[in-house]
C-alpha cells in the first residue's frame, strides 16, 4: 500500500508542477469567462439596426408592423420600382412588398433584399404579419380577443414522487425537466472526465514505456501496484483541477458581476415593480409563476444526498474501471497511433451509454433498456447516475447496480493487470487481439 502511494504522489506533483498544467488551470476559466462576457456584449450591442421599407398595397399593416431592437418598418406611398431603386442605390436593408392580399389566403408577399436574408429576419416579419391576419379575422367574426382569451384553458400538471416522501407522510413535488438537466450534467462531467483523463493514463504509460524508465521502476514495485497508483495520481490531478476551476469561476464571475453599473436597469420601472401588490413577496411571485414555482420546489424537494453519493460512487468507480482498461492499453503499444485499433472496443459501452441518456434514458428512465444500461458496469455510470434523479429507482436496483460496478471493476483490474504486467515491458512487439490473450492467460 505504501508504495501504491508513492507512485500516486509522485504522479500527482509531476503533473501539478508542469507549467502545462498552471497555464491550462488558470487560463480555462479566463477563456470561458471572456468567451461567456463577448457573447453578453455582442448580443447587446452587436444588432445593427435594419430599416424595411414597406410597401403596403392592401393597406392592412400600415401601424400594425411594430419595431423592435433590430427592425425598423418604414411604410412608403412611393411605387415598389422607386422603393427598389432606393434600396439598390443602398438606401435601407430591404423592400417588403405586401400585394393585394386576401384574409383568408394571403400569398404574393415578396421580401426583396441584397444577398438572402436569415431565418430569424423573415419568421419574425411572418409572425408580425400572422398576429396582423389574425385580428382581422376576429373582428370579421365579431369575435373579441378578450373573448377569446376567456376560452382558453391553462391545465398545469403538479407531479409527485410517491418513492419519496417528507417526514408528514407527504409525498415530495418533482419535475421531470429538472431531473433531466440535473442527471445530464453529473453524466457529462462523468463522460468527459473518464475521457480527458483515461487519455493522460494511457499517454503517461505509453511515455514511461518508451523511455525505459519503467523497467527500472518494475524493479522495485510491483507492475500493478504501478498501474494502480498511475490511475489514482491521475484522477487526483483532474480532481485538482476541477476544483480550481470551479473556484476561479466563481471569483471570476462575481468581480465581472462588481463592474455592472447599478443603474443599468431603469430605477423608476424596478421600484415600481417592487411596490407593486402582485410581486410585494416571492409567495405571490411564486403564485403567478407556478411553473417557475414547480421547478423550484422540485429541485429544493429532490433526495440530494442519494443524488451526490450515488454520483460520487459511479463517477469514482466508473473512473477507476475505464482508467485500467485506458493503462492497459497504453502498456500493450509504442505510440499514440497504435492504440486506436484497442480503444475503440474500450469506447464503445461508453459511447453507448452517452447517445442513450439523450435519447431512451430521458423518455423512459425506469424502462426495460434504461434498467438493464443502469445493470451493466461500462455502462451503468452514466445510466444510474441519470435514473436517479428521476426517481423510482428501486433500492435493490441501486444496490445491484453498485454491487455488478465493483464486480466489474475487480474484472476489469484484474484484467488490466495481466496485459499491464508483460507490456510494459515489451517493445517493438506487433500486438494484435490474440497476443492480449496470450498474455492474459500467461501465468508468469
Amino acid at each position: 500500500m505504501n508504495k501504491i502511494l508513492l507512485v500516486i504522489r509522485r504522479e500527482y506533483l509531476v503533473r501539478v508542477k508542469k507549467k502545462s498544467f498552471l497555464i491550462l488551470t488558470l487560463l480555462t476559466p479566463l477563456i470561458i469567462i471572456g468567451f461567456i462576457a463577448a457573447m453578453a456584449f455582442l448580443a447587446i450591442n452587436g444588432k445593427e439596426e435594419k430599416t424595411i421599407t414597406v410597401v403596403d398595397q392592401s393597406g392592412l399593416f400600415e401601424g400594425h408592423l411594430e419595431n423592435s431592437d433590430d427592425l425598423v418598418f418604414k411604410f412608403s406611398d412611393s411605387p415598389l420600382d422607386s422603393a427598389l431603386a432606393a434600396l439598390e442605390s443602398g438606401k435601407g436593408f430591404a423592400v417588403l412588398e405586401i400585394p393585394d392580399l386576401d384574409v383568408d389566403a394571403p400569398t404574393g408577399v415578396k421580401f426583396h433584399m441584397e444577398g438572402n436574408p436569415t431565418t430569424s429576419v423573415t419568421g419574425s416579419i411572418a409572425r408580425k404579419m400572422e398576429n396582423r391576419l389574425h385580428d382581422l379575422k376576429l373582428e370579421r367574426s365579431g369575435i373579441s380577443q378578450s373573448t377569446l382569451d376567456s376560452l382558453e384553458s391553462d391545465v398545469r400538471i403538479a407531479t409527485f414522487d410517491i418513492s419519496d416522501k417528507g417526514e408528514d407522510g407527504e409525498a415530495k413535488q418533482s419535475s421531470a425537466g429538472s431531473a433531466q438537466a440535473i442527471g445530464m450534467v453529473f453524466a457529462v462531467i462523468i463522460y468527459m472526465f473518464i475521457f480527458v483523463y483515461g487519455a493522460m493514463v494511457m499517454r503517461g504509460v505509453i511515455e514511461e514505456k518508451l523511455s525505459r524508465i519503467v523497467e527500472v521502476i518494475v524493479s522495485s514495485i510491483r507492475p500493478f501496484q504501478l498501474m494502480m497508483g498511475k490511475v489514482i495520481g491521475v484522477a487526483a490531478v483532474g480532481l485538482t483541477q476541477l476544483a480550481l476551476w470551479v473556484i476561479l469561476l466563481g471569483i471570476g464571475f462575481t468581480i465581472v458581476a462588481s463592474f455592472i453599473p447599478e443603474n443599468l436597469f431603469d430605477e423608476a420601472a424596478m421600484a415600481q415593480v417592487a411596490s407593486s401588490p402582485q410581486v410585494s413577496g416571492m409567495e405571490a411571485f411564486m403564485a403567478e409563476n407556478p411553473n417557475i414555482a414547480q421547478g423550484v420546489f422540485s429541485i429544493i424537494n429532490m433526495p440530494w444526498g442519494m443524488i451526490i453519493i450515488t454520483f460520487l460512487f459511479f463517477f469514482v468507480g466508473g473512473y477507476l474501471q475505464y482508467g485500467a482498461l485506458f493503462a492497459a492499453v497504453g502498456s500493450a503499444v509504442d505510440s499514440d497511433a497504435d492504440s486506436q485499433q484497442f480503444m475503440f472496443p474500450i469506447t464503445v459501452p461508453l459511447i453507448i451509454a452517452y447517445m442513450a441518456a439523450f435519447t431512451v434514458v430521458t423518455q423512459d428512465p425506469n424502462g426495460p433498456v434504461s434498467f438493464w444500461l443502469s445493470m451493466i458496469p461500462l455502462t451503468s455510470p452514466i445510466i444510474m447516475t441519470i435514473r436517479v434523479p428521476f426517481g423510482g429507482v428501486a433500492p435493490w436496483e441501486l444496490a445491484l447496480s453498485m454491487i455488478l460496478l465493483i464486480g466489474g471493476f475487480m474484472a476489469t483490474i484484474w484484467l488490466a493487470g495481466r496485459i499491464y504486467r508483460i507490456g510494459i515491458l515489451m517493445h517493438g512487439t506487433k500486438v494484435n487481439y490474440k497476443v492480449l490473450a496470450k498474455w492474459v492467460r500467461m501465468r508468469n
